[in-house]
């Protein structure tokens, strides 16, 4: 049987990762829970007020990223912590940008899933780090973080000169 037809397309993209780290754990939130699949579980790093937060996946093997796709810790009151966290495409060593979160007001987990967009970076790791303080405090709490390789545009664009 071709399990693979019942797959959503999407889903064949996610990427498979080898490990996952954070700068931190808080009472027990560590970072796999926020690759568990699972949104009733988050990933939550201490309050620091000075190091910056991150939270690490590291690729199975090295790829072209795509879209990662960030279910924020938080719909509450406490959404605004994850504001102004950018995405990180690593690759031997060097990081590249991919680009920023901006929380918006909506408070359902839909409304704050966020995807930022590596448009093809190489990567043997995806990096999310905060370097703003919320509450005086830098911290990462993220209920799902997930990584979709780089699918290319399949139409060609003419050049009219």
């Amino acid at each position: 049987s071709n399990t693979l037809a019942c797959l959503d397309r999407e889903e064949a993209l996610l990427l498979d990762f080898s490990d996952v780290t954070q700068s931190s754990t808080l009472k027990g939130m560590t970072a796999d829970m926020a690759v568990d699949g699972d949104l009733k579980t988050m990933s939550a790093t201490t309050r620091t007020g000075k190091k910056n937060a991150w939270f690490n996946i590291m690729l199975a093997e090295p790829g072209r990223v795509g879209r990662v796709e960030i279910v924020n810790g938080n719909t509450g009151r406490k959404k605004d912590m994850l504001n102004r966290a950018t995405v990180y495409a690593e690759y031997n060593g060097r990081k590249s940008e991919c680009g920023t979160i901006a929380v918006t007001d909506a408070e359902t987990i839909k409304g704050q899933t966020y995807t930022v967009d590596c448009e093809g970076k190489p990567a043997s790791s995806v990096r999310i780090v905060q370097k703003y303080k919320w509450n005086k405090r830098k911290s990462l709490e993220l209920k799902e973080v997930r990584v979709y390789a780089h699918v290319a545009t399949s139409h060609t664009v003419e050049i009219v000169e």
